[in-house]
C-alpha cells in the first residue's frame, strides 16, 4: 500500500471537498490503481523518444467578423416580439435547476 487514508484526507482538504469513509476507501483504492499503472508505464523504454510538450503545433485560429452581416430589424421591434419579458429584461427558460 503506497498511500494511506491520511493522504487521501489531505488531498480532500486541499481540494476542499468532504468525503465519507466509504468514499475515502474507494478513492484510496482508485489512486493506488492509478499509481500501479504509472509504475507499469515507467518500465517502457523511451530512449530516443522526444518529449511531447503540448501535443500539437496548431495555434488558435479566430474567425474574422463579417462586416456585411447585419440585422435589419430594429432592436425595439425584436424586444416587442420576444414572448416573455420582465420590465426591460427578456426572460428565457432556466438552463440549470
Amino acid at each position: 500500500m503506497i498511500l494511506k487514508e491520511k493522504d487521501v484526507e489531505h488531498l480532500a482538504e486541499l481540494a476542499r471537498i468532504e468525503i465519507s469513509s466509504a468514499e475515502k476507501k474507494k478513492l484510496l483504492q482508485d489512486l493506488e490503481e492509478i499509481l500501479e499503472h504509472v509504475k507499469e508505464l515507467e518500465k517502457v523504454n523511451t530512449e530516443g523518444v522526444d518529449p511531447v510538450t503540448g501535443g500539437t503545433a496548431k495555434k488558435n485560429e479566430y474567425r474574422g467578423d463579417d462586416e456585411d452581416v447585419c440585422v435589419s430589424t430594429p432592436p425595439k421591434e425584436l424586444q416587442d416580439a420576444f414572448p416573455d419579458k420582465d420590465g426591460g429584461h427578456l426572460k428565457v427558460p432556466h438552463v440549470f435547476d
